[in-house]
Protein backbone atom coordinates (compact mmCIF):
# COMPACT_ATOMS: atom_id res chain seq x y z
CA UNK A 1 0.00 0.00 0.00
CA UNK A 2 1.86 3.23 -1.25
CA UNK A 3 2.15 6.42 1.12
CA UNK A 4 -0.07 9.00 -0.32
CA UNK A 5 2.96 11.48 -0.64
CA UNK A 6 5.94 9.61 -1.24
CA UNK A 7 5.70 7.01 -4.30
CA UNK A 8 8.50 4.13 -4.48
CA UNK A 9 9.70 3.72 -8.03
CA UNK A 10 12.25 0.57 -9.08
CA UNK A 11 13.28 1.74 -12.87
CA UNK A 12 14.72 -1.68 -14.68
CA UNK A 13 15.14 -1.94 -18.11
CA UNK A 14 17.11 -3.69 -20.60
CA UNK A 15 16.66 -7.40 -19.06
CA UNK A 16 17.72 -9.26 -22.38
CA UNK A 17 16.54 -12.48 -22.03
CA UNK A 18 18.14 -15.16 -23.87
CA UNK A 19 21.40 -13.41 -22.39
CA UNK A 20 19.49 -12.84 -18.77
CA UNK A 21 22.09 -14.00 -15.54
CA UNK A 22 19.55 -16.72 -13.63
CA UNK A 23 21.75 -14.96 -10.66
CA UNK A 24 21.18 -11.48 -11.37
CA UNK A 25 17.10 -12.64 -12.20
CA UNK A 26 16.81 -14.40 -8.97
CA UNK A 27 18.71 -11.44 -6.80
CA UNK A 28 16.34 -8.85 -8.95
CA UNK A 29 13.39 -10.06 -7.46
CA UNK A 30 14.65 -10.86 -3.89
CA UNK A 31 15.74 -6.82 -4.18
CA UNK A 32 12.11 -5.90 -5.31
CA UNK A 33 10.52 -7.98 -2.60
CA UNK A 34 12.80 -6.03 0.06
CA UNK A 35 11.95 -2.67 -1.38
CA UNK A 36 8.41 -2.93 -1.89
CA UNK A 37 8.03 0.01 -4.93
CA UNK A 38 4.41 1.06 -5.47
CA UNK A 39 5.48 0.77 -9.34
CA UNK A 40 8.21 -0.68 -11.96
CA UNK A 41 9.00 1.11 -14.96
CA UNK A 42 10.37 -1.23 -17.56
CA UNK A 43 11.72 0.81 -20.07
CA UNK A 44 12.42 -1.77 -22.91
CA UNK A 45 14.98 -4.12 -24.72
CA UNK A 46 13.02 -6.93 -22.48
CA UNK A 47 14.44 -9.63 -25.13
CA UNK A 48 17.45 -10.41 -26.82
CA UNK A 49 16.87 -12.51 -30.49
CA UNK A 50 12.97 -12.02 -30.47
CA UNK A 51 12.54 -16.06 -29.42
CA UNK A 52 9.26 -17.36 -28.81
CA UNK A 53 11.08 -18.41 -26.01
CA UNK A 54 12.51 -15.33 -24.41
CA UNK A 55 9.23 -13.31 -24.88
CA UNK A 56 7.74 -17.07 -22.55
CA UNK A 57 10.78 -15.73 -19.86
CA UNK A 58 10.40 -12.57 -20.04
CA UNK A 59 6.43 -12.36 -19.65
CA UNK A 60 6.88 -15.04 -16.40
CA UNK A 61 9.35 -12.61 -14.93
CA UNK A 62 7.59 -9.74 -15.07
CA UNK A 63 3.90 -11.97 -13.99
CA UNK A 64 5.96 -12.74 -10.85
CA UNK A 65 6.60 -8.93 -9.75
CA UNK A 66 3.51 -8.13 -7.81
CA UNK A 67 3.54 -4.78 -8.82
CA UNK A 68 2.00 -2.06 -10.55
CA UNK A 69 3.76 -1.96 -13.77
CA UNK A 70 4.91 0.54 -16.74
CA UNK A 71 5.93 -1.14 -19.68
CA UNK A 72 7.62 -0.11 -22.98
CA UNK A 73 9.24 -1.55 -25.66
CA UNK A 74 12.66 -1.27 -26.98
CA UNK A 75 14.68 -1.53 -30.16
CA UNK A 76 15.66 -5.71 -29.61
CA UNK A 77 11.88 -6.32 -28.52
CA UNK A 78 10.16 -4.99 -31.80
CA UNK A 79 12.71 -4.76 -34.64
CA UNK A 80 16.64 -5.74 -34.16
CA UNK A 81 17.40 -8.82 -35.58
CA UNK A 82 19.54 -10.22 -38.57
CA UNK A 83 17.24 -10.86 -40.85
CA UNK A 84 13.25 -10.77 -39.58
CA UNK A 85 13.37 -6.77 -40.39
CA UNK A 86 13.64 -7.53 -44.33
CA UNK A 87 11.48 -10.10 -44.14
CA UNK A 88 9.14 -9.28 -41.86
CA UNK A 89 9.57 -6.12 -39.74
CA UNK A 90 6.09 -6.27 -38.00
CA UNK A 91 6.15 -10.05 -36.75
CA UNK A 92 7.93 -9.20 -34.00
CA UNK A 93 6.34 -6.09 -33.22
CA UNK A 94 2.98 -8.16 -33.20
CA UNK A 95 4.53 -10.29 -30.63
CA UNK A 96 6.00 -7.71 -28.33
CA UNK A 97 2.23 -6.47 -28.09
CA UNK A 98 0.44 -9.91 -27.51
CA UNK A 99 3.17 -10.91 -24.56
CA UNK A 100 3.25 -7.70 -23.01
CA UNK A 101 -0.33 -6.24 -22.91
CA UNK A 102 0.28 -4.06 -19.75
CA UNK A 103 -0.66 -0.57 -18.98
CA UNK A 104 1.77 2.23 -20.93
CA UNK A 105 0.16 4.61 -18.78
CA UNK A 106 -0.55 4.40 -15.00
CA UNK A 107 -1.75 6.77 -12.14
CA UNK A 108 -0.51 6.39 -8.74
CA UNK A 109 -2.13 8.85 -5.82
CA UNK A 110 -0.53 12.55 -7.15
CA UNK A 111 1.85 10.86 -10.11
CA UNK A 112 1.46 9.77 -13.55
CA UNK A 113 3.67 7.86 -15.47
CA UNK A 114 2.89 7.90 -19.45
CA UNK A 115 5.14 4.99 -21.36
CA UNK A 116 5.89 5.96 -24.92
CA UNK A 117 6.72 3.88 -27.56
CA UNK A 118 10.31 5.32 -29.01
CA UNK A 119 10.91 2.33 -31.48
CA UNK A 120 10.65 2.98 -34.99
CA UNK A 121 12.38 0.59 -37.93
CA UNK A 122 14.37 3.57 -39.35
CA UNK A 123 16.25 4.23 -36.68
CA UNK A 124 16.93 1.34 -34.50
CA UNK A 125 19.68 2.56 -32.54
CA UNK A 126 18.45 5.95 -32.08
CA UNK A 127 14.65 5.79 -32.07
CA UNK A 128 11.98 8.56 -32.68
CA UNK A 129 8.97 9.40 -30.26
CA UNK A 130 5.50 10.23 -31.89
CA UNK A 131 4.69 13.70 -30.46
CA UNK A 132 1.23 13.01 -30.51
CA UNK A 133 1.38 10.18 -28.00
CA UNK A 134 2.33 12.90 -25.17
CA UNK A 135 -1.12 13.92 -25.42
CA UNK A 136 -2.00 11.44 -23.12
CA UNK A 137 -0.16 13.35 -20.56
CA UNK A 138 -2.33 14.64 -18.18
CA UNK A 139 -3.64 18.27 -18.65
CA UNK A 140 -3.64 18.76 -14.35
CA UNK A 141 -1.47 20.88 -13.30
CA UNK A 142 -1.55 19.68 -10.01
CA UNK A 143 -0.39 16.00 -11.33
CA UNK A 144 3.33 14.73 -11.04
CA UNK A 145 3.98 14.06 -14.23
CA UNK A 146 6.66 11.46 -16.06
CA UNK A 147 7.38 9.51 -18.94
CA UNK A 148 8.92 6.29 -19.63
CA UNK A 149 10.67 5.54 -23.10
CA UNK A 150 13.52 3.22 -24.49
CA UNK A 151 15.62 5.56 -26.01
CA UNK A 152 17.58 8.49 -25.14
CA UNK A 153 16.86 12.30 -24.46
CA UNK A 154 20.19 13.16 -23.51
CA UNK A 155 23.90 11.81 -25.23
CA UNK A 156 25.42 8.82 -22.75
CA UNK A 157 28.89 9.75 -22.51
CA UNK A 158 31.03 6.73 -23.18
CA UNK A 159 28.33 5.37 -25.19
CA UNK A 160 28.55 6.50 -28.69
CA UNK A 161 28.20 10.00 -30.07
CA UNK A 162 24.23 11.19 -31.55
CA UNK A 163 22.88 8.50 -29.81
CA UNK A 164 19.38 10.78 -28.57
CA UNK A 165 16.30 10.23 -30.42
CA UNK A 166 15.85 11.73 -33.28
CA UNK A 167 13.55 14.00 -32.74
CA UNK A 168 14.65 15.16 -29.32
CA UNK A 169 14.58 19.10 -30.35
CA UNK A 170 10.67 18.64 -30.80
CA UNK A 171 10.32 16.05 -28.00
CA UNK A 172 12.22 18.52 -25.73
CA UNK A 173 9.91 21.10 -26.06
CA UNK A 174 6.56 18.83 -25.59
CA UNK A 175 8.80 18.25 -22.21
CA UNK A 176 8.57 21.73 -21.41
CA UNK A 177 5.49 22.52 -22.77
CA UNK A 178 3.47 19.54 -20.53
CA UNK A 179 5.30 20.77 -17.63
CA UNK A 180 6.70 17.11 -17.71
CA UNK A 181 9.35 16.48 -14.42
CA UNK A 182 10.72 13.07 -14.12
CA UNK A 183 11.54 10.88 -17.55
CA UNK A 184 12.95 7.58 -17.26
CA UNK A 185 14.71 5.68 -19.94
CA UNK A 186 17.41 2.73 -21.07
CA UNK A 187 19.14 1.35 -24.24
CA UNK A 188 23.09 2.15 -23.96
CA UNK A 189 23.28 0.12 -20.38
CA UNK A 190 24.50 3.00 -18.00
CA UNK A 191 23.07 4.22 -15.29
CA UNK A 192 23.03 8.42 -15.35
CA UNK A 193 21.24 11.00 -13.95
CA UNK A 194 20.55 15.00 -15.74
CA UNK A 195 19.07 17.49 -14.67
CA UNK A 196 17.59 19.78 -17.21
CA UNK A 197 16.93 23.35 -16.03
CA UNK A 198 16.62 27.41 -17.49
CA UNK A 199 20.43 27.14 -16.99
CA UNK A 200 20.75 24.52 -19.79
CA UNK A 201 17.59 25.36 -21.95
CA UNK A 202 17.18 28.75 -22.77
CA UNK A 203 13.85 29.17 -21.90
CA UNK A 204 12.01 28.90 -18.36
CA UNK A 205 10.50 25.95 -16.66
CA UNK A 206 8.53 25.92 -13.98
CA UNK A 207 10.01 23.00 -12.45
CA UNK A 208 13.40 20.87 -13.68
CA UNK A 209 13.39 17.84 -15.93
CA UNK A 210 15.12 14.78 -13.93
CA UNK A 211 15.93 12.23 -16.05
CA UNK A 212 17.18 8.86 -14.95
CA UNK A 213 19.12 6.09 -17.17
CA UNK A 214 19.39 2.50 -16.39
CA UNK A 215 21.62 -0.12 -17.09
CA UNK A 216 21.08 -3.60 -18.22
CA UNK A 217 19.45 -5.11 -15.14
CA UNK A 218 19.62 -8.63 -15.91
CA UNK A 219 22.66 -9.72 -18.15
CA UNK A 220 26.60 -8.86 -19.12
CA UNK A 221 25.72 -6.93 -21.84
CA UNK A 222 27.94 -3.85 -19.90
CA UNK A 223 28.66 -0.40 -22.00
CA UNK A 224 30.33 3.09 -21.36
CA UNK A 225 32.42 1.81 -18.37
CA UNK A 226 29.30 0.74 -16.27
CA UNK A 227 30.53 -2.93 -15.29
CA UNK A 228 27.40 -4.00 -13.27
CA UNK A 229 23.54 -5.10 -13.84
CA UNK A 230 21.94 -2.75 -12.24
CA UNK A 231 18.97 -0.80 -11.21
CA UNK A 232 17.27 2.44 -9.85
CA UNK A 233 15.25 3.10 -7.23
CA UNK A 234 13.69 6.48 -7.13
CA UNK A 235 11.42 7.49 -4.67
CA UNK A 236 9.43 10.75 -5.85
CA UNK A 237 7.89 13.20 -2.92
CA UNK A 238 4.13 14.12 -4.89
CA UNK A 239 2.87 16.90 -2.31
CA UNK A 240 6.16 19.31 -3.21
CA UNK A 241 5.10 22.05 -5.94
CA UNK A 242 9.39 21.38 -6.58
CA UNK A 243 11.26 18.01 -7.79
CA UNK A 244 11.56 16.48 -4.33
CA UNK A 245 13.23 12.89 -4.90
CA UNK A 246 15.82 10.55 -3.45
CA UNK A 247 17.78 8.43 -5.95
CA UNK A 248 19.87 5.09 -5.21
CA UNK A 249 21.36 2.76 -7.70
CA UNK A 250 21.19 -0.50 -7.04
CA UNK A 251 24.20 -3.14 -8.53
CA UNK A 252 25.00 -6.64 -8.40
CA UNK A 253 27.42 -7.91 -6.49
CA UNK A 254 29.26 -10.88 -8.55
CA UNK A 255 30.67 -12.35 -5.10
CA UNK A 256 27.76 -11.73 -3.00
CA UNK A 257 25.10 -13.17 -5.75
CA UNK A 258 22.70 -9.95 -4.46
CA UNK A 259 22.02 -6.48 -5.34
CA UNK A 260 23.67 -3.66 -3.06
CA UNK A 261 23.63 -0.33 -3.17
CA UNK A 262 26.56 1.15 -5.77
CA UNK A 263 26.87 4.26 -3.79
CA UNK A 264 24.79 6.05 -0.93
CA UNK A 265 22.43 7.65 -3.17
CA UNK A 266 21.19 11.45 -3.29
CA UNK A 267 18.14 13.50 -1.79
CA UNK A 268 16.86 16.54 -4.07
Amino acid sequence: MYNSKFVKIAHISDLHFGRTVPEMVDACKASLKEYKPDLVVVTGDLVFWGRRSEFIQARKFLDSLPYEKVVVPGNHDVFDGFFLPKINPWKRLRAYYRYFPFNRDVRIGNLEVVGLDSTTFYALGRGRVNIGELDRVSKDKNVVKCIALHHHVIAIPGTGEGNTITNVDAVISELIKHNIRYVFHGHRHKRMHFRLDSFVWDKKLDNPVDIFSCGTTLSRRFRGGDPYGNYNRIVIDTSSRRNRFSYLNMMFDEAKKRFVPRDKGFKI
